[in-house]
C-alpha cells in the first residue's frame, strides 16, 4: 500500500488560502474592470477560428450562443483582413499579438464595428490558442468617421473660399474701373492697380492714408461729404463727377465715382469707391457737341437758303426744260444733304441719351406717304413705284418725323432693290395700330447683315453710299412713337420692311 502523501505544513495551509482569496478577488476586479470598459473576452483557435467567448463579447459580436466561429459573426469583406491578420500570429516574424477593426455581420442598416485585441496563449494540452478582447467601437467608429468627413468638407470649404478670394482678388486687381476701400477714418485700406494708375501713384502708398493727402490738388470737399452720408446713412451715392489734375498726368481729366457703405456683419468697414476716368467720354461729348453746332447751324442754314433759291429759280416761266431737269437734279441732291444733316443731327441726340423729340398731332399717314412717293417719281422717272392702302389710316403722329421714316424706306428701296422689279409702298389699317411696308425686288439680305440692319453704321458689301443712318433712325423715330419696325428678306419675298405705328 502506497504511503499517505505528506500533508502540507499547517503553517503553510493560510498562505495558500490567502492566494487563492487574491487570485478571486483579482479575477474580480479584473472582470469589474473588462465590464467598465466595455471589453468581453475571447478564446480562439488562430487556424480554425472556432473557440468561446463571455456574454459580453456575444453581445458585441450579436451570437446567441458563447462559442462558435468567429468568421461566421463578421461581415464577409473582413474575412480576408482576419486570416491575414491572424495568419501572421503563426509567422516566422510573428509578433505574438493581433489588434484590428472588423465590420460585424448583420441585416442591420446601421453597420456595427468591433475592435479585436489578442496574442498568443498556451492551450491545455498543448498548442496555441489566441486569448484576447471584444469592444463594440462602432460609435466611435462612426464619430471618427464623421470626423474625418467634417474635416474633408472644411478643407473643401477652405480650398473653395480660398478660390474664391483668389477670384475676387483677380477680379479686383483686373477690372476697367478704379477700386478702393476707404475706411471710417477716410484712410486707403486697399486700391486696385487701375485706381492706383488713375491717381498717378504706387498702390502701396495708398495704404494708410487719406484721399487729401495723396491728390492735394483735387477739389474734395463735395466728395468727402458724400463720403459721409454713404458712411452715416448706407445709402450708395452714385452718379459723382469730378474733375482735376493728379500726378498721373498734368492736363485736366475727369472721372465719374460710386461710394458704397462695406459691411462685415454688423461691423461698418468703411466706404468702397468706384472710379471710372471718363476724360475721353467727355472730349467725345464736346466734338459731338460741336458737330451739332456746324451741322445745324453752319450747314443747315447755308442748306436752306440754296434749296429756296432753287425752288425760285424753277418757277421762273422761261426756264427751259432742260433747266428745269437740272434743278431738279440740284433739288434732290440738297434734299439728300439734308436728310443726311438731319440723320446726323438726330444720331448725336440720341448718342448724348436725348432721345428723338416727337410732336404729336392728328394725321392721316396716306398724308405723309402719298406725297413722299410723288416726290420719288419725279425724283426717279425710270423706276416704277406703286401705292396702295386700305383702312382707317388715321392716329396721333408727327408728321415730320414719319416723313423721315418714309423718306428713308423708300430710298433704302431705290438704291438697293432691283432696277426691273416694282417697289411696292402699302399700308392697311388695323384696329389699334397702322402698318405701312415698304417692299422691293432683288437678292435677299445676307441673314448675318440682316440681324444688324438697324445698327448705327451698317454697311455691307453692297451698302457702301451714306453713313448708314438711315435705318437706324428709322428704328429710333419708330420707336418714339411705341411702335416697331422689322425687316425680312428671301428670294421668294424680296426684302420687306414693316413699320407698326400705335395709333397713339
Amino acid at each position: 500500500m502506497d504511503p499517505s502523501p505528506t500533508p502540507a505544513p499547517l503553517n503553510d495551509l493560510p498562505l495558500s488560502l490567502d492566494g487563492a482569496h487574491a487570485l478571486a478577488r483579482l479575477r474580480a476586479h479584473l472582470a469589474a474592470a473588462l465590464e467598465a470598459a466595455g471589453l468581453g473576452t475571447f478564446s480562439l483557435d488562430p487556424g480554425s477560428f472556432e473557440g468561446e467567448w463571455d456574454p459580453r463579447a456575444a453581445e458585441v459580436l450579436g451570437a446567441s450562443t458563447w462559442r462558435g466561429r468567429l468568421l461566421d459573426h463578421a461581415a464577409p469583406e473582413e474575412e480576408a483582413p482576419l486570416r491575414r491578420a491572424f495568419g501572421a500570429l503563426l509567422g516566422p516574424r510573428a509578433a505574438g499579438t493581433v489588434h484590428l477593426d472588423f465590420k460585424v455581420a448583420g441585416a442591420s442598416a446601421r453597420p456595427r464595428w468591433c475592435s479585436l485585441a489578442g496574442a498568443l496563449a498556451p492551450r491545455e494540452g498543448g498548442g496555441l490558442t489566441v486569448v484576447g478582447t471584444l469592444q463594440d467601437v462602432t460609435e466611435a467608429r462612426l464619430s471618427r468617421e464623421q470626423r474625418q468627413r467634417l474635416e474633408a468638407e472644411l478643407r473643401e470649404a477652405n480650398q473653395r473660399l480660398a478660390r474664391s478670394q483668389a477670384l475676387l482678388d483677380a477680379m479686383i486687381e483686373h477690372a476697367p474701373v478704379g477700386i478702393g476701400l476707404v475706411d471710417r477714418e477716410l484712410r486707403f485700406q486697399r486700391v486696385n492697380e487701375r485706381l492706383a494708375a488713375i491717381n498717378g501713384l504706387a498702390a502701396a502708398e495708398h495704404a494708410g492714408r487719406t484721399p487729401r493727402e495723396l491728390l492735394p490738388d483735387l477739389p474734395l470737399d463735395a466728395w468727402e461729404a458724400a463720403w459721409r452720408r454713404v458712411l452715416e446713412t448706407g445709402e450708395p451715392a452714385t452718379g459723382l463727377e469730378l474733375s482735376g489734375r493728379t500726378p498721373a498726368s498734368d492736363e485736366l481729366r475727369y472721372w465719374k465715382e460710386a461710394l458704397y457703405r462695406v459691411r462685415a456683419g454688423e461691423e461698418t468697414l468703411g466706404v468702397g469707391v468706384l472710379v471710372e476716368d471718363v476724360t475721353d467720354t467727355k472730349r467725345r461729348e464736346e466734338m459731338q457737341r460741336l458737330l451739332v453746332g456746324v451741322v445745324g447751324h453752319d450747314l443747315r442754314n447755308p442748306l436752306s437758303t440754296f434749296l429756296n433759291g432753287l425752288h425760285v429759280l424753277r418757277a421762273e416761266p422761261a426756264l427751259s426744260e432742260r433747266g428745269r431737269r437740272t434743278l431738279d437734279r440740284m433739288r434732290n441732291a440738297a434734299a439728300g444733304m439734308d436728310r443726311l444733316v438731319s440723320d446726323l443731327l438726330d444720331y448725336t441726340r440720341i448718342r448724348a441719351g436725348q432721345g428723338i423729340p416727337v410732336s404729336r398731332l392728328p394725321a392721316r399717314l396716306r398724308d405723309v406717304v402719298v406725297p413722299l412717293v410723288e416726290d420719288a417719281r419725279l425724283a426717279h422717272p425710270d423706276r416704277s413705284i406703286v401705292c396702295s392702302g386700305q383702312g382707317d389710316d388715321a392716329g396721333r403722329w408727327d408728321p415730320d418725323r414719319l416723313g423721315q421714316v418714309v423718306s428713308n424706306l423708300l430710298t433704302n428701296a431705290l438704291k438697293h432693290g432691283a432696277r426691273g422689279e416694282p417697289i411696292e409702298v402699302r399700308w392697311r389699317g388695323e384696329e389699334r395700330a397702322v402698318v405701312l411696308e415698304v417692299a422691293n425686288g432683288g437678292p435677299p439680305i445676307p441673314p448675318e447683315l440682316l440681324a444688324r440692319l438697324f445698327e448705327p453704321m451698317t454697311q455691307g458689301e453692297a451698302r457702301r453710299d451714306g453713313v448708314g443712318l438711315g435705318l437706324f433712325i428709322t428704328r429710333e423715330v419708330v420707336r418714339a412713337h411705341g411702335g416697331r419696325v422689322v425687316a425680312r428678306s428671301s428670294p421668294e419675298l424680296g426684302t420687306v420692311f414693316e413699320v407698326e405705328l400705335p395709333r397713339g
